[in-house]
């Protein structure tokens, strides 16, 4: 780090820097007391590139990893309820000559 004191992020920064977030995650998030530097990392890593910190040999902290517990469990509990509300799919119809209703059984 550069040794300047850390800027701790406020609400906007989260929106901002990990995008639309609902108001419970945001006042979860803001409870860890994070910095914008926590904010960045998070968002590193959920973009797949924490393999970057590594190669730096940084680690990755606390906060970061809390915050990527946070949205990872918000994005499932989404994925959950995104799959118990969709609509079946209608059924498909068979076309006439194939269905049993408009044959003549012998």
């Amino acid at each position: 780090m550069t040794g300047q004191p850390q800027r701790l992020a406020t609400s906007d920064d989260l929106r901002r820097i990990l995008g639309e977030l609902d108001d419970p995650e945001v006042i979860e998030i803001l409870e860890l007391a994070p910095t914008v530097a926590d904010l960045k990392e998070a968002m590193t890593c959920l973009a797949g590139d924490d393999d970057v910190l590594a190669g730096e040999e940084h680690p990755v902290s606390v906060a970061a990893r809390r915050i990527v517990e946070i949205m990872t469990a918000a994005a499932e509990e989404d994925e959950h309820l995104r799959a118990l509300t969709a609509k079946p799919s209608p059924r498909r119809r068979l076309p006439q000559a194939m269905s049993c209703s408009g044959h003549r059984w012998r």
